[in-house]
């Protein structure tokens, strides 16, 4: 508790450091490279090594609805970036954070759109490059991640920066599946 206590704090130093635009899109342009290049190749291979040593049964998946799943994805990544530039003042780069509580765009249906596209994308990716199975390991290893790190870190630190109105925002929109996919 300690670790991510400081952990926290050292976001909170990023989001109050003034930020000039070439360093707002130097971390973007990390990010982009890191998010949907290095984690889902990394991901895909390490559910290839598991697909092989287990023997796991492959059905085929077609190709074109991991295509429709994988621009879904990008899609809400792009719309939260965009956002997160224009009305957050800021990026999803940990180093330059957005300056305000965005509650509008894909924001207004849920709280963590940057969780969601990126594990429809890597399900897609891991799909397109191997398999199902594999599709499926990226989609599982990186909710899990995903959802442990916005909820015992990330939603502590907006807490800290933003306070009440963070709270409420919390109460009224669901953590990463809009609500609308269940009615």
């Amino acid at each position: 508790m300690k670790l991510i206590s400081k952990y926290i704090n050292l976001l909170l130093i990023f989001h109050r450091k003034k930020q000039n635009i070439s360093y707002k899109l130097f971390a973007l342009c990390c990010g982009i490279l890191f998010f949907l290049g290095v984690l889902p190749f990394l991901l895909s291979k390490l559910a290839h090594i598991v697909f092989v040593n287990f023997k796991i049964p492959v059905f085929k998946v077609e190709s074109w609805l991991s295509f429709i799943v994988g621009i879904t994805g990008l899609l809400i990544l792009t719309w939260t970036v965009i956002t997160q530039w224009r009305v957050g003042k800021g990026t999803p780069a940990l180093i330059a954070p957005t300056k305000k509580l965005i509650i509008s765009g894909p924001y207004k249906y849920t709280r963590n759109p940057i969780e969601l596209g990126a594990i429809l994308y890597y399900f897609a990716f891991g799909t397109i490059c191997y398999n199902w199975f594999n599709g499926l390991f990226c989609f599982v290893v990186s909710l899990i991640a995903g959802s442990t790190y916005h909820k015992f870190i990330e939603e502590r630190e907006l807490e800290a920066r933003f306070g009440e109105e963070y709270k409420q925002y919390k109460k009224k929109v669901p953590f990463l599946f809009p609500d609308f996919l269940f009615y």
